[in-house]
């Protein structure tokens, strides 16, 4: 470049035609091959090249390529509560999400979750991952009621919906469930809230569809009592919560339900009618009570803890699972390998109040 700049000018420019190349224009069908596998972040960039790419990249069609190939690179989705306030006489709450890359979480748990975190200014509640958009939960209470409502959140973008409608239910005899889906037949992001009169042992389902402005009541039932984590895991175009079968009273206590007493309740996004499967371990083909099979089972012994909460939250395609274990309330990641039969410790996630993890894939759908 010095040798360059010190030629006369019509000497630079002869020099410039014998050595750099003329520009070469891809083929568009190439330019949305090749950019349809890179990551969302370099995308967000790359939209300012120019008018056409920023076009290309916001498309729909784009926009859902880009999200088959995401779903290849498998991330998990972490919430948590954290004090903000440690040193003061009252503990200040609030919600923390980190979604992490498989790959680099299993080297170094820690150190992955702080520099992947995102940190909300007040306590929401994540109930749902679909697609790359989460859904969190806010509520008023009141002396007779409470008001819910969501928000959904690209963390990927950084792109936040604004507040849903606000659903007012009373606080007596009532329980409550959620769930965050997808329904591919309208191409419609869908929150679940399932409302259980205890007194009247009817559920009712109320939906929001991103982008609407009310809640609707679209299906009552026969009571299912929902249990443990009141949010809904979403499978094949329905979410699914685990629940009692309806004959058992809802006043249960976990020590004395046994696995024939449970029950999946699915409500189908896209029909917006319910079912209902008896629960055995793993079902292979979802909606046939047949294809029940056990998953995995592991010993407390070879955990090395006592008998308490043990969340699974990702196996690979060698078997071997990631699971967060509470040990004499001591959150502590494991990894276990199934073909062996052997454990390892991976970290800690320090003071963090860990909630239920969803998995996530990072993607360019709007939350909105």
């Amino acid at each position: 470049m010095v040798i360059a700049a010190a030629l006369p000018r019509n000497k630079r420019r002869r020099l410039a035609q014998h050595t750099l190349p003329a520009a070469v224009a891809l083929p568009e069908d190439l330019i949305v091959e090749i950019l349809s596998w890179i990551p969302v972040k370099a995308l967000i960039r790359f939209r300012c090249v120019s008018k056409t790419w920023n076009s290309l990249i916001s498309h729909p069609t784009f926009v859902k390529l880009h999200l088959q190939r995401s779903s290849k690179n498998a991330h998990i989705l972490l919430p948590f509560m954290e004090d903000v306030n440690p040193e003061g006489d009252e503990s200040v709450l609030c919600t923390r999400a980190a979604p992490c890359s498989i790959r680099r979480f299993l080297e170094d748990p820690p150190s992955t979750i702080d520099a992947c975190c995102h940190r909300f200014d007040r306590l929401y509640f994540v109930f749902g991952s679909c697609n790359g958009l989460v859904c969190v939960h806010d509520f008023f209470a009141g002396d007779e009621f409470r008001e819910h409502w969501v928000r959904f959140w690209n963390p990927a973008t950084r792109i936040t919906s604004g507040d849903s409608p606000r659903l007012r239910i009373s606080s007596s005899n009532h329980e409550i469930g959620f769930g965050f889906g997808f329904d591919d037949w309208s191409g419609t992001y869908k929150a679940v809230i399932v409302v259980l009169d205890v007194k009247s042992r009817t559920l009712e389902v109320r939906v929001h569809c991103m982008g609407d402005t009310c809640w609707r009541n679209v299906l009552t039932c026969v009571a299912f009592p929902i249990l443990g984590h009141s949010h809904a895991q979403f499978v094949s175009g329905a979410l699914n919560w685990l629940a009692l079968r309806s004959s058992l009273n809802s006043d249960y206590q976990w020590e004395t339900v046994t696995v024939e007493q449970l029950a999946i309740f699915s409500y189908d996004l896209k029909k917006e009618t319910h079912r209902t499967h008896f629960v055995v371990w793993l079902m292979t083909e979802f909606g046939d009570e047949k294809s029940w099979t056990q998953l995995l089972k592991v010993s407390y012994v070879c955990l090395q803890i006592l008998p308490h909460i043990v969340v699974p939250l990702y196996m690979s395609d060698s078997g071997d699972v990631l699971m967060l274990v509470n040990d004499e309330d001591n959150y502590k990641f494991v990894l276990y390998d199934k073909r062996d039969n052997r454990i390892e410790h991976t970290g800690y996630p320090g003071d963090k109040i860990l909630l239920p993890p969803y998995d996530y894939v990072q993607s360019l759908v709007m939350p909105y």
